[in-house]
This record gives C-alpha cells, structure tokens and sequence, in this order.
C-alpha cells in the first residue's frame, strides 16, 4: 500500500526511486494490456477509446508530478479511471453495482 500521495513523499529523489519507477513500470505495461483487452469493445463503443488514453497520462503525471496520479482523487488519477471504467462498464451491461451486490 501507498503511504502518501504528496509529490514530495513519493520517494522521487530519494532512495525509493528503484521502488517508484518500478511501480510506474508495471502500471505503464498494465496500460497497454489494458489498450489491447478493451480494443474489440472500443470498435462497438467508442466512448471506451479514452480509458487507455487517459490511463497513459496518469502515468506520464505520476512520472514528474508524484503519485498522487495513481492514486489521488480530484484528478484523473489511475486510481480514478480505472473506478470509472468498472462503472462504465457495469452500466453498459444494466447492472447496478449496488443492487447486484446485494447492498
């Protein structure tokens, strides 16, 4: 778990830059798995197209700006997107994602 998403907490500078650019590595390559599985959808629905996208950029942020773009919330965070697209998609199937889980 992430400890802080304050810029000057990621561990950019410190000795926890190995553990930060390791971490932006995986999401970076997680984006694009993420590009080819919703590829297929994005050619019925267009609307997905911007999930990859913008996925991309939190990243890119996250690189010179911290990672409170992977987790932050108020911005398009990686955190942010990926909550939007499990809701997109739910909404796109007509479920409910509190009514289905019994909430």
């Amino acid at each position: 778990q992430l400890q802080s998403t304050a810029a000057a907490t990621t561990g950019f500078g410190t000795s926890g830059t190995d553990d930060v650019a390791a971490l932006l590595s995986s999401l970076s390559s997680m984006g694009g798995e993420l590009r080819q599985v919703l590829a297929p959808l994005i050619v019925t629905l267009p609307r997905f197209g911007r999930y990859p996208a913008q996925f991309q950029a939190a990243i890119e942020r996250a690189r010179d700006d911290g990672l409170r773009w992977v987790t932050g919330v108020g911005l398009l965070s990686c955190h942010i997107l990926w909550a939007e697209l499990h809701q997109d998609l739910l909404s796109s199937l007509g479920r409910d994602r509190h009514r289905d889980a019994g909430w």
